[in-house]
């Protein structure tokens, strides 16, 4: 241990330390602050002598009146009424005013070493000309440029450059013949560019091109420009851009291309668009630059192409457009896109001629609606190779939508909304992809036959409309909608008691809602007043009609079914135009192909309580078959159209006979309280299924190349017993699995992409094998657990299969799993074990 007097000198010495270094900082720091306040000193002084002593104004200029610093000129008392303003010299000045000149002359250089505070003013000026580069070299701009009550015949190129940090540059009743290209060129800093009551003859090609840093860009009240051209404000940097009051007589469509603005609007306006010249052709550039929004407000133009305004989202509101289209220099061609950055485009309260052929020619958009608008038609291909997550009308008067309206486009969502329209031609909407079509809330005053031509519709809506006449044949033609729902409409058909769907069942959709619906019926048609008035008996089916009504004065028309019977195929049948609803009634029963020579227009087969069933139906052209409680169910072949297929609480054996033909449409398969007892080698090849839902059922052994060349999107299996996995699961894209027992350890998880697995059981019932000296060919058996057989029963590990001259077995997985006798005594030991930990307390 140290003794005190040395603990006391460290500690005096390193006080001392402390204390020098605290000193240091505290010089340092004064060092710091006496430097910034010569600093500050020196530029107070620079500040207050340089007016003074180095830019003091040795002579006035000719015909100006000077004093301190500020200058007037005028030729109201000279001789001549003209003025050139050649050179200031190296001057500080905090004004300058010329006025009432017949003409003035700004030359190249005039303000070289020109310190100019607050104020440029030009008032009442003939002829005012500035010569490029009038500005150059300038060494601080004044706040404020002003133009007033001047006539300019020419604004030269760059004539303004040089200026920056200006806080406003007015135009004001003034007269402007040309700016010319390139004339505001370099102007930079500037918060507000203001044309007030000005008219301007011609804005050349990039006129307002390369302008930095411009915050405001106004021409407003009492604006009139008699020609704007292509790409006038090309590659400059301007914040607000807006035409208020402005009356544009001709304009090239893309004049507005290619700036860079968070906000352009043109309100109050009238403008007149056309096309470029051929010999105008426009060169984009690789990095475009973009509007982030356009608003057109209260405003009328005589035709409008969207995408060559060059903005990103474009709001149209309260305006007259006379059509949307290109201006091509040929009438209903298209033009090149010329941007791909368009996101979105709305129009609200506006009144429009037509949607020209081509207007929205491919495009990609988030966003094209309609709302409360008038419009008078839509012509063909105005919709045309587009891609459209949104499309909507809401709201709108729209009198007709033309043939071929809306062609070999992608819609994501495609919604018609409290709507009157005039017509819907024969297929408006043609070679299209839809996600989802919603007409509802709407009076519609005629919809013509095919209606939905050649198209592709995942779920289509019509509810709670008016629809005055409707073509009975307006849902046929060669389209595919996979989900239609028609209900609460009030519908006068062309002919009464209609069908609705196409008489081709392979263009069915596949679920059908038609409830709450006000038809024209025909009294004696008894078939088809029972399949629109009469709700199915069994839940089960895709089609669902409810709580329809005939339109007065019919009050009770037929609704029978027609019966069918088939005595030598033992069935019997009810026939409700396209839905036959059978059941056996011989111990061995099938559906003959001649079934449906008889009764073309048969979409779905309802047949049960069989003994035996027999389905050979690879001619046939059902779209859905129901199958309910059949105690031997040998299903052979199906019909290349078939869509959906169920089978409740039945046995079934999956074969194969004669040559293989599959449907190369997607099929949804469920079986459903069943068991599958055999399934051939060939029975589950060329499947093409979106969904297989298996549940509450019971598996066999699935040969392993039994799928060959199928596919499954989506596999379900839920409270069922399988005894093997990999056939299945090699061909699925997703699983989900849940409160099932599986025979023994699953193959083919790993090639699952999107797997869910939850309160299953794993069984490893396969013992291990050994040496079979009683078979023949001194194979190893493989011995099933025998507690297996109150899940398994008659199930079986060994298997041999002949795949050309390769042997293959199917033999159990040596893996960690634990097995079903081992959980037993596992648990049993465990238990046991608490019993005594119990007892011994």
């Amino acid at each position: 241990m140290n003794p005190p007097h040395e603990w006391r000198r460290r500690r005096e010495a390193q006080m001392s330390r402390n204390a020098n270094e605290r000193t240091g900082a505290a010089t340092d720091r004064n060092k710091t602050t006496a430097m910034t306040l010569l600093r500050l000193l020196l530029l107070l002084l620079v500040h207050i002598l340089l007016p003074f002593h180095v830019f003091t104004l040795t002579t006035c200029p000719r015909q100006c009146i000077c004093h301190e610093h500020s200058i007037a000129c005028s030729c109201e008392t000279a001789e001549k009424s003209e003025l050139i303003i050649s050179s200031l010299g190296s001057t500080y000045i905090t004004s300058l005013v010329v006025h009432s000149c017949d003409k003035v002359t700004v030359a190249n250089g005039s303000f070289a070493g020109v310190v100019l505070v607050e104020r440029l003013s030009f008032i009442a000026i003939g002829h005012l000309y500035f010569e490029p580069f009038s500005f150059k070299d300038i060494l601080q701009s004044p706040r404020q440029l002003v133009i007033d009550e001047c006539t300019i015949p020419s604004l030269a190129p760059v004539a303004f450059a040089g200026l920056s940090h200006i806080d406003h540059l007015w135009f004001r009743n003034s007269r402007i013949d040309v700016i010319a290209t390139e004339a505001f060129h370099y102007l930079t800093n500037i918060d507000y560019i203001y044309f007030h009551k000005t008219k301007i003859g011609r804005v050349e090609r990039r006129a307002f091109s390369k302008m930095y840093q411009i915050d405001h860009l106004y021409f407003k009240d009492s604006i009139e420009i008699d020609f704007i051209e292509t790409e006038a404000f090309s590659g400059s940097q301007v914040d607000e851009l807006i035409f208020d009051g402005a009356r544009i007589r001709e304009a090239h469509d893309t004049f507005l291309l290619n700036i860079d603005s968070a906000d352009t609007v043109l309100k109050n306006c009238t403008v007149h668009l056309v096309a470029r010249r051929e010999e105008n052709v426009l060169e984009i550039e690789k990095d475009q630059e973009l509007i982030d929004r356009c608003l057109i407000e209260s405003s009328s133009f005589n035709v409008l192409s969207p995408y060559k305004l060059g903005c990103v989202v474009l709001e149209v509101t309260s305006s007259t457009l006379d059509k949307l289209g290109p201006l091509a220099v040929k009438p209903n061609t298209s033009e090149p896109s010329i941007t791909t950055s368009l996101n979105s485009i709305i129009f609200s309260n506006c009144s429009i001629g037509s949607i020209d052929s081509f207007s929205f020619h491919n495009y990609t958009l988030s966003i094209l609606h309609f709302n409360h608008s008038s419009i008078e038609s839509i012509q063909p291909n105005a919709i045309d190779k587009s891609k459209i997550h949104s499309l909507a009308f809401s709201g709108t008067n729209l009198k007709n939508i033309g043939k071929h309206s809306v062609e070999n486009s992608k819609i994501s969502k495609f919604d018609f909304e409290s709507m009157d329209i005039g017509a819907m031609e024969s297929e408006w909407l043609t070679n299209c992809t839809v996600g989802s079509l919603r007409i509802f809330g709407s009076k519609i005053e005629e919809i013509e036959k095919n209606t939905f031509g050649n198209c592709e519709i995942d779920k289509c809506q019509v509810d709670g409309n008016r629809i005055m006449m409707m073509d009975s044949a307006a849902f046929h033609g060669n389209n595919q909608i996979s989900s239609l729902s028609i209900t609460g409409n009030d519908l006068s058909t062309s002919s009464p008691s209609p069908s609705l769907l196409p008489p081709n069942p392979s263009h069915h959709p596949t679920t059908f809602l038609l409830a709450n619906n006000t038809l024209d019926c025909s009294p004696d048609d008894c078939s088809t007043n029972s399949f629109l008035l009469n709700s199915p008996k069994h839940s089960d089916i895709l089609f669902q009609i409810a709580a329809n009504r005939c339109r007065p004065p019919v009050h009770s028309p037929c609704v029978e079914p027609r019966t069918l019977t088939l005595e030598e195929n033992g069935i019997t049948c009810r026939i409700s135009s396209l839905i036959a609803d059978c059941a056996c009634v011989a111990s061995t029963s099938s559906l003959p192909p001649r079934f449906l020579t008889q009764y073309a227009s048969i979409s779905i087969v309802i047949i049960g309580d069989c003994e035996h069933l027999v389905l050979d139906q690879n001619s046939a052209d059902f779209s859905q078959i129901y199958i309910f409680r059949t105690a031997k169910l040998m299903l052979y072949n199906l019909p290349k159209t078939l869509k959906v297929l169920k089978v409740f609480h039945s046995t079934i054996s999956l074969l194969r006979s004669g040559k293989l033909s599959r449907s190369k449409k997607p099929q949804s398969w469920q079986i459903s309280h069943s068991k599958i007892d055999t399934i051939d080698s060939e029975s589950l090849t060329f499947l093409n299924l979106d969904s297989l839902s298996l549940d509450h059922s019971r598996i066999a052994y699935i040969p392993p190349k039994s799928t060959r060349n199928s596919s499954i999107q989506r596999l379900i299996i839920d409270h069922c017993h399988v005894e093997s996995t990999q056939a299945l699961f090699e061909i699925s894209a997703s699983l989900r699995m849940e409160h099932s027992l599986v025979f023994s350890s699953p193959r083919g998880l790993g090639t699952i992409a999107s797997a869910q697995l939850q309160n299953n059981t794993l069984l490893e019932c396969c013992r291990q094998p050994y040496v079979d000296y009683r078979n023949p060919m001194g194979l190893d058996a493989i011995e099933v657990d025998p507690r297996c057989g109150l899940h398994f029963y008659g199930s079986r590990c060994y298997t041999l299969e002949e795949v050309g001259d390769e042997k293959m077995w199917n033999l159990p997985i040596k893996s960690a799993t634990v097995t079903m006798a081992g959980c037993v005594y596992f648990s049993m030991m465990v238990l046991c074990f608490v019993i005594s930990f119990i007892l011994s307390l």
